[in-house]
């Protein structure tokens, strides 16, 4: 393949030869991202939405892709990135689709053996209950099964010659082989756990058309301790276990999974609803339930007792389908979203997805 200079360095220089900018200066790939074409003129992608080609006419290249999509539509723009700790170009595609027509108009039009609730946690990663039965979910703790390979190799990496810009010290060749042994160990740990969410949540959105959850803040959750506290070491460890089983993304991947279907997924408010402080059977409040290390709840009012994670899975069902005692927490006073009433069509005629190969 022959070499062709990118236009933009081109025009840089064409602009400082005319006196008009000064001279470019040298950027490092670790500092440039990528660029995007916002709309279909320099690009041309050849693809069925399984493998295929992208040729950047603006830059003379075709490249092939690999990668496979559920979903395929009209091509929008493409946005060219670059990942320096992967070392790795990535095409991403916003693409034009067709809407699916919501099966479920408002939330009076629920049907019930079509639910299910789920809780997110860290020892159970999912604890669900549709009505008939619960289902508990493993945490596969990725990132904990290799901690210690990837302290070990992050330690071997620390000993050699590292790069310091300001005092314009370049990197050895051996630092450079153990930041790539640690950057493939993370990248291993972070496919797996992708892996493992993609055929979770995939199977959850087979099998149901309605999903109830609370409303997590992940971000908040995972704070760091404050300034002074005793229990550092432990909220470090609780923060770990949360982004080793990725909530937010889990959320995301049920939602629009059921949302692609036509399906709709209902996000409670946990301030109002307060599924894990919540008497599954009588609707009675217990603010010591709230403590992580209560795992059991027995009802001090009626006697119920339950586990955590099944009763706040249980909870939420009974809202969604108005069987939950209490006060003030009918489905229709408790401030529910739907994915329904964030989507957003495009000219009529469908929706954007983002599509990465």
């Amino acid at each position: 393949m022959e070499y062709c200079p990118s236009p933009f360095v081109d025009l840089a220089f064409v602009a400082f030869f005319q006196g008009l900018r000064k001279r470019p200066k040298f950027k490092s790939l670790r500092n440039y991202s990528g660029w995007t074409y916002p709309g279909s003129a320099g690009w041309k992608v050849y693809t069925n939405g399984k493998h295929g080609k992208v040729e950047l006419r603006d830059l003379g290249l075709s490249i092939r892709m690999r990668g496979k999509v559920k979903q395929w539509g009209n091509p929008t723009t493409l946005t060219i990135v670059y990942r320096p700790s992967l070392n790795r170009w990535y095409a991403s595609f916003t693409v034009e689709v067709p809407t699916v027509e919501a099966k479920y108009g408002s939330t009076s039009d629920l049907k019930y053996e079509s639910i299910i609730a789920y809780d997110l946690g860290t020892s159970t990663a999912l604890t669900t209950y549709d009505g008939s039965e619960y289902v508990e979910l493993t945490n596969p703790r990725f990132l904990r099964n290799k901690e210690q390979e990837v302290k070990r190799k992050s330690k071997l990496r620390r000993r050699k010659v590292a790069p310091n810009r300001n005092k314009k010290i370049k990197p050895s060749n051996r630092w450079k082989k153990a930041r790539k042994a640690v950057s493939r160990l993370q990248r291993k740990v972070s496919n797996q756990r992708l892996d493992w969410q993609h055929k979770v949540t995939s199977d959850i959105a087979s099998r149901y058309d309605i999903g109830v959850t609370e409303q997590l803040r992940v971000r908040n959750m995972t704070r760091k301790a404050k300034k002074g506290s005793k229990r550092k070491k432990q909220k470090a460890g609780l923060n770990k276990s949360i982004l080793d089983v990725g909530m937010s993304a889990l959320n995301k991947m049920i939602g629009y999974k059921i949302e692609a279907k036509g399906g709709l997924l209902i996000v409670l408010d946990t301030k109002k609803v307060k599924p894990s402080q919540r008497c599954p059977n009588c609707g009675k409040v217990h603010k010591h339930w709230a403590e992580l290390s209560s795992r059991h709840h027995v009802c001090d009012a009626c006697g119920f007792e339950i586990e955590r994670d099944q009763g706040s899975a249980l909870v939420m069902y009974q809202v969604a389908i108005n069987q939950q005692p209490g006060d003030g927490i009918a489905l229709v006073n408790v401030d529910a979203s739907s994915s329904t009433s964030k989507r957003r069509n495009c000219k009529d005629t469908g929706s954007l997805k983002q599509l990465h190969f």
